[in-house]
């Protein structure tokens, strides 16, 4: 990809599709340890902002996988940390 660009890979068998990254916020893919805490997230606020600029610059579109609690919760701090770095 190129900066600036669209985020659409220009060549190859990728051609035209919109270029992504399926990132995990937190150490697991799944919330799987029954009445545990949630994985702190993987990024500190200013770390996940300069990732979302990087993504920006190249139209790249991330995808962010949070740890899901047996009840359908999500980890208060992954969320914070999202809002803070989108603000940042």
């Amino acid at each position: 990809l190129a900066p600036g660009g669209d985020g659409r890979y220009p060549a190859g068998p990728l051609a035209g599709l919109q270029a992504t990254a399926c990132l995990m916020a937190q150490a697991a893919w799944v919330h799987d340890r029954r009445d545990a805490p949630f994985h702190p997230p993987r990024w500190k606020v200013a770390e996940l902002a300069e990732l979302f600029r990087a993504f920006a610059a190249y139209g790249n579109v991330p995808i962010f996988n949070l740890e899901i609690g047996q009840r359908g919760e999500l980890s208060p701090d992954a969320i914070e940390m999202l809002r803070r770095a989108a603000d940042d």
